[in-house]
Order: C-alpha cells, then structure tokens, then sequence
C-alpha cells in the first residue's frame, strides 16, 4: 500500500526564496502527492509567485492568510493536508533530491517509528556550504533510535530533533499534536512544538545522519544567530515551560511517584535498541532524582538491561573494514 507524503511549507516575505523551495520539492527521487505553501500575510511578491506555480502543478496548494506566526501556518497547512508522513520546509531551506525517500524508508521499514528528523547542511549567504559552522541541534554522528523521548523532554526539556525543515511525523500522531491553540507563543520558532509534542505524545523518534535539507544562513533567519540574546532566551523558557505545562497539566508533580514513574523511566529506556553510555548515565540520574519509593528496583534493573547490551556487543565480532 502506498505511503502518502504531504510537504507542508510556510512562508512570509520570501518570495525570493520560494522559487529554490519548491522546486527543491518537485525534484524528489520520490515524488510526493502535495506542497501545501501556507503564506502568512506576506508583503512581498509571494503571492504571484505561489499562484504562478499553482497554475503549473495541481499538487501545489497555496493558502493565504493573515500574519499569524509560523505555527499558525503549521496548523493551516496540517488541516488543509492529507497525506500518511507529513514534512516540513520553511520557505528559505531546500531539500537534498533523496531526502523524501530516506524518509520513506525508515517509515515503511519501521512502522513503530512515528517522528524522523535529520541533519541541516548550514549553507552561507552566497549559496556556498558553510563548513566552518556547526549547529547546535545536531547530537549524533550516525543514524539513532532515540525511542521514546517523554521522560527526557519533560523532565530535561531536552531538545530532540532538528529545525522545522529537517522534520517529518506520521499522521495519526501529528493529530495529536495539531491544530495547536498556542499560537501567539509560538510565532516564531514552532518546531518546539513539534519536537517536544511528539515526545509528550509517546512518538518514537528516529535521527538520520545523512544531511537531508540545505539550511540557508543568510542574515534573516529568526533563530540561529540570535539564541544568545538574553531576552530571547527568557522568552523562549517561559514559552517552553508554558508548552510542557499544555500537555502535561500540572508537571512538575509528585503525582508522576504515584504513577510508576521509575518504571516508566525503565520503558523509555528499554525503547532505544542501542542505548550509549550517556544515554545510561541519564536514566540512572533520573530514577535517583524522581524514583523515590522504588527506585532501588528500577536502578538495578537499568544496570542490568545495561549489562546485557555491552555483553552483547563485546559478544559480537567486528567485521574487517
């Protein structure tokens, strides 16, 4: 049975950069069944350019709206779609031509796999890959099943995934986690809500190494660049904090005790097929912090579960290179 893709882009005044997006799209070794273009009350030229390309190609949907920020967009976009995976583009990045089949791949190959994302190629103002930048998002060298990710994104607000063009949900939990009623905190920089809602909805989530999407550096971008400025910091925490309390009424609370919470840690540990030594050392600092009554039980049995794997993995011969 085929596996439907819609691509959703948002966009607001980049209509020079529209054109690239797109065509970054259509260009997929693995077509994809619609690119619906939100544009969010833009001043420029972008809408002659999305109505020039909905004539070209029935697969182009465009919607005009009023400025409502970028997860107004994505929750436009997501009602309007109806596609099995649903991807994302901000309108200033482009995709590599195999990203949309890698993507497949891991989908179709793993069906318990709900949340893809992938690694950012940061590309210079001038079109020219910008090698001497590393982005902060990126955790991994290789591919990784990071499982389930409640527990690490609730309680460390750990960030696992990659910005709003990398990412890529299945439907049915995508459901879940739009339309969002957060919008006026989420203008900018929604792929928070993305990440961290996939994670409070027990998405499992896997990383691709391989460099999928060029992520363009150019000067107007509303995030890179600007982290570091101590009021943009203080208000992405207290949004942040706002988002984990959406989903999780309450949080932090003792009723997560009342509740297992140690063997719930276990499970979220037990997701990941082939946990690292950090990943180890984090569950084991946080069944200290949150275990209580049994956290005695759950310690030795992440120690054991631990055991098995290296056991394992010195069990196994290493092939010749």
């Amino acid at each position: 049975m085929k596996t439907s893709v819609s691509v959703l882009i948002n966009n607001f005044n980049y209509a020079r950069f529209l054109d690239r997006a797109i065509e970054s799209v259509l260009a997929q070794t693995a077509p994809v069944d619609e690119i619906i273009v939100v544009d969010d009350g833009s001043t420029d030229n972008s809408r002659e350019v999305l109505q020039r390309w909905a004539a070209r190609d029935a697969r182009i949907q465009p919607i005009f709206q009023a400025n409502g920020g970028q997860l107004s967009c994505f929750n436009a976009g997501f009602v309007r779609s109806t596609g099995d995976i649903v991807c994302f583009l901000d309108a200033d990045d482009e995709y590599y031509p195999g990203h949309i089949e890698r993507l497949l791949g891991v989908y179709q190959a793993r069906p318990e796999i709900d949340f893809v994302f992938c690694r950012c190629k940061p590309v210079s103002a001038d079109g020219g890959d910008a090698n001497n930048i590393t982005l902060p998002w990126e955790v991994k060298a290789g591919d990784f099943d990071y499982g389930l990710t409640f527990c690490r994104a609730t309680f460390q607000c750990e960030w696992l995934g990659s910005p709003t063009s990398a990412i890529s949900v299945r439907r049915k939990l995508l459901g879940r986690i739009l339309p969002s009623p957060l919008e006026s905190q989420w203008r900018m920089h929604a792929d928070n809500v993305l990440v961290f809602g996939a994670a409070a909805f027990w998405g499992r989530k896997y990383y691709l190494a391989t460099a999928g999407v060029r992520y363009h550096l150019h000067g107007g971008n509303h995030w890179f660049g600007v982290v570091e400025n101590i009021a943009v910091k203080l208000s992405y925490e207290f949004a942040l904090t706002n988002l984990l309390h959406h989903y999780n009424p309450g949080f932090p609370s003792s009723r997560y005790e009342a509740r297992g919470f140690s063997q719930l840690l276990y499970q979220e540990f037990t997701s990941i097929p082939e946990p690292g030594r950090a990943e180890y050392q984090l569950y084991q600092k946080l069944i200290r912090k949150f275990g209580r009554r049994r956290r005695l039980k759950f310690r030795f049995k992440l120690w054991e579960r631990w055991r098995k794997i290296l056991r394992r993995r010195r069990a196994t011969p290493v092939k010749p290179g």
